[in-house]
């Protein structure tokens, strides 16, 4: 098993055992035709809320957007092939809009920066 394949699993491992931080999510995937948008799909997802930390003002590539009220999201790569920035994220009945994302080197998880 290569070290990829070791750090997938240790993030799944670490989803299962989160039980406390895990929320459910609605992932919503959005083309726009530049007219209206077009609902494509809708994915239900379990996912942990975070609040950014002093550490992802320094290291996220996403860093620059970040404002006091955002949070951020951990997503199982397995659970979702891709994130875009004119996709939403809906929690509690909430529709946020993503303002960054980025993926882990291992390919494991997502960090999707919301508003």
């Amino acid at each position: 098993m290569g070290l990829k394949q070791v750090f997938k699993k240790a993030a799944k491992t670490a989803f299962k055992v989160a039980d406390d931080v895990k929320i459910n999510a609605i992932y919503r995937t959005i083309n726009d035709d530049g007219f209206n948008p077009i609902y494509t799909n809708d994915v239900d997802l379990e996912v942990i809320r975070l609040e950014f930390t002093a550490d992802d003002y320094r290291e996220l590539s996403f860093k620059d957007l970040i404002q006091p009220l955002d949070f951020k999201i951990l997503i199982l790569c397995e659970d979702i092939s891709s994130v875009d920035m004119n996709d939403t994220v809906i929690i509690d009945s909430i529709e946020y809009s993503i303002i960054g994302f980025e993926k882990d080197a291992a390919d494991a998880v997502w960090t999707v920066g919301l508003r």
